[in-house]
């Protein structure tokens, strides 16, 4: 509730553009308070570590809440909204309200226009009252809670309209934008229908993810008001006649009225106190209503009056699909020294309201000691209020593609699932994807993946989880086709640790990968042997995507084998599905058991899908021994040279090459008892011959062969040793 008397209007200087860390899973709407504008909220907005989250602020709403003297009904005398008689006017010759898209929009009630219905033009930060300078009108940013709120609603719908991709936005009100805030998300008509929501037809049609008040008179200031005649209110300084005052107040000090304020707890329009400029508090045209409050009446709570009341009112509720903050203060007197401290927020006694049986999960408090006139410079405690989702229920929608920044903040300090410095951040995404966390510098943390929609309030561990150590620089998950929420916690989190963004992206993972061997089960006798498998790789893209291919192979006992298949760069072709096969060769050394082999996509080393299959080497001898090492990709029109390794006899003396793994060079070594002709070549995993180390006649003795590897890529090898029709076939790797 802005109390500053101003002698003069100052212009707002922009923020210069900057590059944000990501976008805002909502955009986040800033609504100032009384006599306020939009420059209200540029001490926060505006502050460098928050336009480094967000960007700077995208644009603003200009509205203009008092249109015509003596007429207070929003759609005018026609009743007809968006005619030219509207007391409430969002649209001008020279402003049509049609936003750019962002992250950060401020709301404007302190403007008037040149009052011409056939010309209407709007003039920004005008402050004039209709009639001129002795009119006993309320200027635009003081005028009626309920007006606010009917502007509030056109405005998150202007905002949403500009950002497409996005289905809510975040509220923050500072005073009695605040109760502006309430105003939208309470007020119901005669059928208990919605009035201002945006799509009032709708469950959820209030489009709201979260609310942030900051020092509102939840409960009403009586600072201000209680007129004992009828003044002129200057243009730019408060007006204690104003219908803001007369919504405010919480009480009225007069012989021959009610006493409570009808617009905070209800009753009648004709209990108020003479001297505000009307008593129209429903904007009806009439001043003899009885209306409904957005407080229930004290009396109701076993209380001696209607202003004592604590919680909204149950015949007009605040929805319990939105998650609440009310950022209270108290600098050591009386509240922020404008509103008291208790009336600063709404609560029972278990805590604050609305409640949905835990206390302090659908709606916290925070305390901090600012005064009423700063609080918007209280950035830290503002983020604070602005947090992510702690739960399910509340998580943020990411659309695939885009990166978003997210903040690690200090939660309240009765958070009901955890220390304040644990701080668990909720998203819903639809994939298939990769859910990247770039996190939080210094902060330990994890990342929890649900298939679906988990329990509401859950803090369980997710089906698959990826934990990441402080210093540690990015973590993955991946997150397949359909509904999923997953779930960021940072533990540690300090005061200041907001000031340096995490973001998420759902990267695109267009790839619908199936893996299986061509015959099942797949068992490798003692001799060794080959198996193929095939991977189908469906692109739904409408663009060529290259992927690589690779494998390894999890021994019986859990760990790490050298079966690997080095990576294989392929094209997945748009709107088809590309079907790589390969062949797979197990040694007679390999040790018996059963296997997992693992099938890796994506662009190596980074894996986006992983998929395994058993298979199992038995101590029975091979039916036959023989080991096709060759790939084929079926509709690309590729062909690869295939190479038929037939297992040498025992009897052969070909040495084991070395070393093994090797560098740039590999030696082989051959001992012969009588002359021979040998023939020993290299194969890559496709089968391929990419080297001839030696073919022709040898001497008896013992040789050692050489491979210049230098020019060789990493990975794993054959080399075939032919000896008078006899052939070994030995597996190595050469090191990065």
């Amino acid at each position: 509730m802005r109390v500053l008397v101003l002698l003069a209007v100052l212009a707002v200087v922009p923020v210069a553009s900057a590059q944000p860390a990501g976008d805002c899973p909502v955009p986040v709407v800033f609504v100032h308070g009384y006599t306020g504008s939009q420059g209200s909220w540029e001490p926060f907005t505006g502050d460098p570590d928050v336009v480094a989250i967000w960007g700077p602020r995208a644009d603003v709403f200009h509205a203009v809440l008092n249109a015509y003297e003596n007429e207070e009904r929003i759609a005018g005398p026609d009743g007809v909204r968006d005619t030219a008689d509207d007391d409430v006017l969002i649209a001008f010759a020279n402003l049509s309200n049609d936003l750019a898209p962002g992250c950060v929009y401020a709301a404007n009630w302190e403007n008037f226009w040149n009052e011409d219905p056939g010309n209407p033009l709007i003039e920004i930060n005008g402050g004039d009252s209709p009639g001129g300078f002795f009119a006993r009108e309320s200027d635009s940013n003081e005028e009626a809670a309920q007006k606010q709120g009917y502007a509030l609603g056109r405005m998150i719908a202007a905002v949403l309209a500009a950002n497409p991709g996005k289905d809510r936005v975040a509220l923050v009100g500072h005073s009695m934008g605040g109760l502006a805030i309430r105003e939208y998300l309470q007020r119901r008509g005669a059928t208990g229908a919605p009035t201002w929501w945006v799509e009032p037809t709708e469950a959820a049609g209030h489009r709201v993810a979260r609310v942030l008040t900051v020092g509102t008179p939840h409960r009403g200031s009586n600072l201000f008001g209680n007129p004992l005649f009828t003044g002129e209110g200057l243009d730019g300084t408060p007006d204690i006649n104003s219908a803001a005052v007369r919504d405010l107040r919480y009480s009225y000090l007069c012989i021959f009225c009610d006493g409570p304020g009808p617009y905070l707890w209800g009753g009648d329009e004709d209990g108020i106190a003479a001297g505000f400029h009307t008593d129209d508090v429903d904007l009806d045209g009439d001043e003899t209503s009885t209306l409904t409050g957005i407080n229930v009446d004290g009396r109701d709570q076993g209380e001696d009056d209607a202003e004592d009341g604590t919680t909204d009112n149950p015949a007009m509720p605040l929805p319990t699909d939105v998650r609440y903050t009310w950022l209270t203060s108290d600098v050591g007197t009386s509240g922020d020294l404008v509103v008291d401290l208790k009336r600063q927020w709404i609560y029972d006694a278990d805590g604050p309201v609305p409640s949905d049986g835990v206390p302090h999960r659908l709606a916290d408090s925070l305390l901090t000691d600012s005064f009423h006139l700063g609080q918007q410079e209280d950035t830290d405690a503002v983020i604070r209020g602005l947090d992510e989702p702690d739960y399910p229920i509340h998580a943020y929608t990411l659309a695939v593609g885009p990166t978003y920044a997210a903040t690690s903040t200090v939660r309240a300090a009765l958070a009901p699932d955890g220390p304040p410095t644990t701080d668990p951040d909720w998203f819903r995404v639809v994939g298939p994807a990769r859910f990247v966390v770039i996190p939080t510098p210094g902060l330990a943390g994890r990342i929890d993946r649900y298939g679906g929609t988990p329990p509401p309030h859950t803090t369980a561990d997710g089906e698959a989880s990826a934990a990441w150590d402080a210093g540690d620089t990015r973590r993955a998950l991946i997150v397949g086709p359909g509904l999923h929420h997953v779930r960021v916690t940072h533990t540690g989190v300090g005061p200041q640790s907001w000031r340096t963004p995490y973001t998420v992206t759902a990267e695109p993972l267009p790839l619908i990968v199936t893996v299986a061997p061509r015959e099942s089960p797949v068992v490798i006798g003692s001799g060794g042997g080959g198996f193929r498998w095939d991977a189908q790789l469906k692109n739904r893209n409408a663009i060529e995507l290259p992927v690589d291919v690779w494998a390894d192979a999890l021994g019986p006992d859990g760990q790490p084998t050298d079966l690997l298949l080095a990576p294989r760069a392929t094209t997945a072709r748009p709107g088809r599905t590309t079907r790589v096969t390969v062949r797979q060769w197990v040694p007679r050394t390999a040790a018996p058991g059963v296997y997992t082999y693992r099938v890796f996509v994506g662009t190596y080393p980074d894996a986006d899908q992983t998929v395994t299959f058993p298979f199992e080497k038995t101590t029975a001898p091979s039916s036959s021994v023989v080991a096709e090492w060759a790939a084929e990709e079926v509709g690309d029109g590729d062909a690869f040279e295939r190479a038929d390794l037939t297992a040498a006899a025992e009897t052969v003396a070909v040495g084991a090459p070395s070393p093994n793994p090797f560098g740039d060079r590999l030696t082989i070594p051959l001992a012969l008892d009588a002359p021979a002709t040998a023939t020993v070549a290299v194969f890559d995993v496709l089968g391929r011959r990419v080297a001839t180390v030696w073919d022709g006649p040898l001497g008896p003795g013992a040789h050692r062969l050489v491979w210049d590897a230098a020019d060789a890529a990493p990975g794993p090898y054959a080399v075939r040793t032919v000896i008078d029709g006899q052939a070994t076939v030995r597996r190595v790797v050469r090191a990065r």
